[in-house]
C-alpha cells in the first residue's frame, strides 16, 4: 500500500500518514498491553500465543489498515453504491478478524472491542489531521 501511495499515486501526504498511522497503532497496542496486563482466556486455545490479551493487536491492526485503505478509496471513488459496497467489505473483514481471535480462544470479546475502540480513535485522529492539513494547504494555495 505504501509503495502504491508513494510511487503510483505520488501522494506524499498519504504515504507519510500511512506510516504514522500504522506505527502509532502498533505503539498504542504494545504500550497498553503491559500497562493493563490482562491475561488471555483460560481453557482450550486452538493456537498458542504469548503475552497479554488486552487490547487485541490483530483487531487494532486490521481496523487501522483497512480503515485507512477505505479512507483513501473514499477520496477517489465517486460512485455512492461502490462506496457502500467497499464499506461493507471492510466492515466484514474487520469483524471476521475480531471474531476469529475470539473463536481461537486467544482473546476475550472485550479485548477485540477495546482494540476496535482504541484503533478507531487513533484512525479518527489521523483522518481529522489529514483533512485539516489539506484544508489548510487549499486556503494557503488560493
Amino acid at each position: 500500500m505504501l509503495f502504491y501511495l508513494y510511487f503510483m499515486m505520488k501522494d506524499r501526504l498519504m504515504s507519510v500518514l500511512f506510516i504514522v498511522t500504522m506505527l502509532g497503532e502498533r505503539l498504542l497496542g504494545e504500550g497498553l498491553k503491559p500497562l493493563l496486563s490482562r491475561s488471555r482466556p483460560n481453557g482450550q486455545h486452538l493456537i498458542e500465543v504469548d503475552g497479554h490479551s488486552f487490547p487485541s493487536q490483530h483487531a487494532m491492526n486490521t481496523f487501522v489498515l483497512y480503515g485507512f485503505l477505505l479512507f483513501i478509496l473514499w477520496r477517489h471513488v465517486k460512485n455512492k453504491k461502490m462506496k457502500v459496497l467497499l464499506t461493507l467489505i471492510v466492515i466484514t473483514i474487520i469483524l471476521v478478524m475480531g471474531l476469529s481471535r475470539i473463536y481461537l480462544g486467544v482473546h476475550h470479546p472485550s479485548d477485540v472491542i477495546g482494540g476496535y475502540l482504541i484503533s478507531g480513535f487513533w484512525l479518527t485522529m489521523v483522518i481529522l489531521y489529514a483533512r485539516y492539513y489539506e484544508e489548510k494547504n487549499k486556503l494557503r494555495d488560493s
